[in-house]
This record gives C-alpha cells, sequence and structure tokens, in this order.
C-alpha cells in the first residue's frame, strides 16, 4: 500500500474537517451536532476525492504532459 494513493484523499479530508471546525468554533463551542457534521465532512470529502480515480498520465494534453 502506498501513501502516495492516499494523498489526496487524506489532504481533502483534512481540509474539509478543518473548513467544518472552523465553522462550528464561530461561536466558541462546540456543540454534538457540530461534531457530527465535522466528522461527515471528513468522510463525506475523503470518500468522495478516493473514489475518483487518478488520470492517467499519458491521457494528459501535451502541454500538460511531463517529461
Amino acid at each position: 500500500m502506498k501513501m502516495k494513493e492516499y494523498a489526496k484523499a487524506i489532504v481533502a479530508a483534512i481540509t474539509a474537517g478543518l473548513a467544518a471546525l472552523a465553522t462550528g468554533l464561530a461561536d466558541g463551542t462546540m456543540s454534538p451536532v457540530e461534531w457530527v457534521l465535522v466528522a461527515s465532512a471528513v468522510v463525506a470529502a475523503g470518500g468522495v476525492v478516493f473514489g475518483v480515480p487518478n488520470a492517467d498520465p499519458e491521457d494528459a494534453p501535451e502541454h500538460l504532459a511531463e517529461g
């Protein structure tokens, strides 16, 4: 198992979680419902990004191809 394969999903999950946490902390406190929303954002963002396959570099337009 390579970490590189999961990096985008992990970053998306962390970013969504932090955004939801910041929103929940806007009033200075976190309710149980807000914690559930943070967890839901983490799972949803990580799952959606993980489910989308990486693009094949050979299919990239020539101006974006490496090399």
